[in-house]
């Protein structure tokens, strides 16, 4: 992408999330104020929000149109599930081509641990009360929920990335046992006790923790869902380094579709 371009891209894409933010608080003061019997603010504030919604697409159509006559671009327009998020995480990260491309894993992990995709040791990074994240959990949420949640709805080579990965984790991580496993037992017992020292009255049947937290292989639904959505996350973020620094991407638009699940297992 041309400096000017990105320049003008980071900028509008930083506008997107402080007006996104905004409308998120007016619709809290627009609830507080239906709560307290306001309904007078309560329209002036549907108003302000739906005219701020209206300028929001405008906004981000337009950040996505700044990427017209770029690779990007016409990668983004060919792939299913993809469309102008792509130009707002673009606009929210350093420039793909800035991030290294030698070492031993190269500038897709720099890219995934700047987003908090990468695995370490294993294990997905997860934030922790009053630490730095090491990573951006903006982009984090971006990654999962503007990009790989919409791949996954739709039939394409992302999607397909996502079923070859629910088939691997059904076999490397079946369904937590209702019975007969310790693991399964000690997770459930766990749950159990959380809820109740934080007062919750709604019955819920999942478990906050699975098998594998306490050293079993076995997983929830929730928990292979989420990491297939993660695997689609990166190989998204991997197409795009590629196709920005100049080369084939390899699984959207213009490519020979491979599974990413190895590149996830080794860490990257």
């Amino acid at each position: 992408m041309r400096p000017e371009i990105y320049a003008t891209l980071s900028v509008g894409a930083r506008q997107v999330v402080a007006l996104e933010r905004t409308v998120l608080a007016m619709g809290a003061v627009r609830r507080q104020f239906a709560s307290e019997g306001l309904p007078d603010l309560v329209f002036q504030l549907d108003s302000t929000i739906s005219m701020s919604a209206a300028q929001l697409g405008t906004m981000k159509r337009g950040l996505f149109r700044l990427l017209k006559g770029e690779p990007v671009y016409e990668y983004v327009q060919n792939t299913p599930g993809l469309g102008p998020a792509v130009a707002l995480v673009l606009g929210l990260l350093p420039p793909l081509t800035e991030f290294p491309k030698k070492g031993q894993r190269g500038g897709p992990y720099h890219v995934n641990s700047y987003m908090g995709l990468a695995v370490v040791n294993g294990r997905c990074p997860k934030r922790e009360a009053g630490k730095f994240a090491g990573y951006s959990t903006l982009l984090q949420g971006f990654a999962i929920s503007r990009l790989a949640e919409p791949c996954i709805k739709c039939d394409g080579p992302f999607r397909d990335q996502y079923d070859i990965r629910r088939v691997r984790t059904a076999e490397t991580h079946p369904l937590m046992l209702d019975e007969g496993c310790p693991h399964c037992d000690e997770a459930r017992a766990a749950s159990k006790k959380k809820r109740a020292e934080s007062r919750q009255t709604r019955e819920r049947k999942s478990v906050g923790k699975d098998c594998s937290n306490f050293g079993g292989p076995h997983w929830t639904l929730g928990h292979q869902h989420r990491d297939a959505i993660r695997v689609v996350a990166k190989a998204v973020m991997l197409d795009l380094w590629l196709v920005e620094n100049g080369k084939q991407p390899r699984y959207g638009a213009g490519s020979s579709s491979e599974s990413v699940d190895q590149m996830h297992h080794a860490g990257a």
